[in-house]
């Protein structure tokens, strides 16, 4: 989160963004490894779970106003793999952060 803005601005509250996205987390039993940080379990589900998270916290007003960064990381045999989904997002049209029409 973009915590500097949301403080300055006032118009939300960080802690409640905080809680909230924590308990989206906590409700597939995604582990919270760090503030705004999760991780796998390893049950078989857990990829589907992480991104139907991330894609309905786009939908978010709040979120898509604040979020700074997300960022996929993933371990693919060894293989290190990052991927910056905000500016897919972003790229793509995802959630509220379509183009607007003009």
């Amino acid at each position: 989160m973009d915590e500097n803005k949301v403080l300055s601005e006032k118009k939300y509250n960080l802690e409640k963004m905080y809680s909230l996205i924590d308990s989206c987390f906590a409700d597939y039993d995604l582990k919270k490894i760090d503030k705004g940080v999760y991780c796998d379990c390893g049950t078989d589900k857990d990829f589907a779970n992480m991104w139907n998270i991330v894609w309905a916290l786009a939908d978010v007003q709040w979120f898509a106003e604040s979020v700074k960064e997300i960022t996929w990381y993933n371990d693919y045999g060894g293989k290190e793999h990052t991927e910056n989904v905000l500016t897919y997002f972003k790229e793509n049209n995802i959630g509220l952060f379509r183009k607007c029409c003009k």
